[in-house]
């Protein structure tokens, strides 16, 4: 009322379906200012809604009408998040070779218990169950999908854990090229203890992993970036706002598609 009283009281239902923010999305060449054979997709965390988004943004750039072979994946400011996730997004670019057990993307080296190490690795996998809805979520191999598929990667300074473990991943398995400034260089992963019926959560740092590179033609798992973060392979300052003529990143990436193009007609 005007008076500052109560007239009357309501309740409200709210569905949070409604209020779901993707943390990935596709954004065409129209909005981006990038040439019109040039997607883009922005990756912001692996959290629970990632495969479903990152799904739903890849279909989105399938069915763009100007039929884009190249794509922009954007992980400036992605802090991480789950290494599942990671590996199930790895899977659309990371060709499986016939395997079903997936590619393996890091060796991670963790305390077992009363001081003994132990190592298992993380790989690619191209279906995710949710834990949110219990839907599975498969994944489609852009390379076979694309006649001619290109990507670069965009980074900076806050991408961390397994953004920079997919970077790594992308970079060695399909040669895939990053942009930008050096990434955060968390090497290290966590377990999750929670407490009094789950109300409480505790993460403790159990191990390093090590990133795929190559050594005398095979694939080894020696290096761990903790500390030292991942050197892109095209510098370029990030200005925070995703249209080409006003983000160095995007424009980077424009000119290195251009010159890819060039050296494969020459």
């Amino acid at each position: 009322a005007a008076d500052g009283s109560v007239s009357a009281m309501y309740q409200f239902k709210i569905d949070k379906e409604m209020f779901h923010a993707p943390v990935a999305y596709y954004l065409d060449s129209e909005t981006t200012g990038l040439p019109s054979d040039v997607g883009y997709i922005k990756l912001n965390e692996f959290g629970d809604t990632a495969p479903e988004d990152f799904y739903n943004s890849v279909q989105e750039f399938l069915a763009d009408e100007d039929k884009p072979n190249k794509l922009v994946l954007d992980l400036r400011g992605n802090g991480g998040g789950d290494t599942m996730m990671c590996g199930y997004i790895a899977s659309f670019f990371v060709k499986q070779n016939g395997t079903s057990d997936g590619i393996p993307m890091a060796k991670y080296v963790y305390n077992s218990g009363g001081g003994d190490m132990a190592e298992t690795y993380f790989y690619t996998q191209t279906s995710y169950v949710s834990d949110l809805d219990g839907k599975t979520y498969g994944s489609v191999n852009l390379y076979d999908e694309v006649n001619d598929f290109e990507c670069v990667i965009l980074v900076n300074g806050s991408s961390a854990s397994s953004s920079e473990l997919l970077t790594a991943t992308l970079s060695h398995y399909c040669g895939i090229k990053s942009v930008g400034t050096k990434t955060y260089g968390k090497g290290v992963a966590q377990i999750v203890l929670t407490y009094n019926n789950q109300k409480y959560e505790m993460y403790i740092t159990n191990g390093k992993y090590y990133i795929p590179t190559e050594k005398n033609g095979n694939t080894v798992f020696e290096t761990n970036i903790h500390g030292v973060g991942l050197t892109p392979d095209i510098a370029a300052e990030a200005s925070g706002i995703y249209y080409m003529e006003l983000d160095p990143c995007l424009t980077a990436a424009a000119e290195y598609f251009t010159s890819a193009d060039v050296d494969a007609v020459a």
